[in-house]
């Protein structure tokens, strides 16, 4: 009998733990699964791309943080340097909306031209579109600066 009261204690006080440690555990929320900000803050600034990312999402919709333009360039900027061509897309829509930066057809070709390197149709189709509202001297200063680009970030 003694034996069967010490397993039903051992089994109660188990459950008592394990209920007590959930009951204290604090929410972590997922930048990726989530779209967490302060996770993605804190990964984005150990130079996580993807979070870098995502934060230039959260500041251009406004989801999780203020709405903020220039916050977005940023983080994207930071994507975009370590090569992931959807943060280099999103760069080029920045600079022909004028959105964070001024509006600037060159750098939106330039960025568009860098994300279609990867296979990026949209970016592909966009500079097709800007390229009709550029000089054909901006088109070679965009043409140049994205050689120049991707000779410094590769």
């Amino acid at each position: 009998m003694k034996i069967l009261q010490k397993i039903c204690f051992i089994l109660l006080l188990t459950m008592f733990l394990s209920s007590c440690s959930s009951i204290t555990q604090v929410y972590s929320g997922d930048c990726f699964k989530d779209k967490d900000f302060d996770n993605c803050m804190v990964l984005a600034k150990q130079n996580n791309v993807f979070a870098q990312y995502n934060l230039g999402v959260m500041y251009e919709k406004g989801l999780g943080a203020p709405q903020d333009y220039k916050e977005s360039v940023k983080w994207f900027r930071l994507a975009a340097e370590q090569g992931y061509s959807d943060a280099q897309y999103n760069l080029g829509a920045m600079y022909y909306n004028g959105q964070g930066v001024p509006k600037d057809y060159v750098m939106a070709h330039m960025y568009w031209n860098i994300a279609s390197l990867s296979g990026d149709t949209d970016a592909i189709y966009n500079r097709r579109i800007v390229e009709k509202k550029m000089t054909s001297s901006q088109l070679a200063e965009s043409q140049d600066l994205a050689r120049e680009w991707m000779r410094t970030h590769q």
